[in-house]
């Protein structure tokens, strides 16, 4: 058992290195949609150096397994990685997937940007407290302060942002469908991270913020289809013949 073991490390090795370059290939020319995969087989690259420096496979990997500094940086790239992979599926399946409206994403760039960064700052202290058994209270705690103020200054960007999902998601409307919301009747121009735009009826860009449109009654009239019923009242003189008003109408 143990010799089929230790036969087994150069194979491993070898599959690791052959995940990488494929990696490397396909993260170069396969494009955006490209870059979570890329990270999966660096997960899968990097999981498996580590795995493989820890048991020690052969007698060929016993000065590369006593050195600690390469089980750290196997562990640590491990990480960062586990971290790219999550934002890239973010933006594959979250930003510009259910949240794209109209070709555009609907969720601004600095909060993609913040999502980001909160990521790899939770892989950099799994990295310290797991990998390299560092305290981390004063990075988490400063963390957490930095957290708090942001959402708090940004208190109503934020009630924008989540209101547009919330729109997002239930879709009552979309770009080109004819409604009323709340009191402004027109034809849905944009809908944004921050608000809705309308064409009203005289002709005028009418800009309703999310939280408004979002806690406002909804009428739209090409769902479930297109066929309207409308009520026009119009006023005609007395002393006008109906045979005539009809003809004008």
């Amino acid at each position: 058992m143990a010799a089929w073991m230790e036969s087994l490390g150069p194979w491993v090795l070898l599959a690791a290195g052959a995940a990488l370059v494929f990696a490397v290939l396909s993260r170069l020319f396969g494009g955006r949609r490209a870059a979570l995969r890329f990270g999966v087989l660096l997960l899968v690259f990097f999981g498996t150096a580590y795995l493989t420096l820890r048991a020690g496979w052969g007698d060929f990997l016993d000065p590369l397994a006593s050195r600690p500094a390469l089980l750290h940086g196997a562990a640590t790239c491990w990480w960062i990685t586990a971290a790219y992979t999550a934002n890239a599926a973010l933006r594959r399946w979250v930003w510009h997937g259910v949240l794209l409206v109209g070709g555009k994403p609907a969720v601004p760039r600095l909060l993609t940007n913040l999502v980001s960064a909160f990521l790899y700052l939770v892989a950099i202290m799994v990295v310290l407290y797991f990998v390299y058994e560092k305290p981390i209270t004063g990075v988490a705690a400063a963390s957490g302060v930095l957290v708090f103020l942001i959402g708090y200054s940004a208190q109503p960007t934020l009630g924008e942002l989540f209101a547009g999902i919330a729109l997002n998601f239930s879709r009552p409307f979309e770009p080109g469908d004819s409604v009323i919301v709340g009191d402004v009747e027109g034809t849905v121009m944009d809908i944004d991270w921050r608000s809705v735009s309308i064409l009203s009826l005289p002709g005028n860009l009418t800009v309703i913020p999310n939280s408004q449109a979002a806690g406002s009654t909804i009428v739209n009239y090409d769902r479930p289809s297109a066929t309207v019923l409308r009520h026009l009242e119009f006023e005609a003189d007395y002393g006008v013949a109906p045979v005539r008003v009809s003809e004008v109408v």
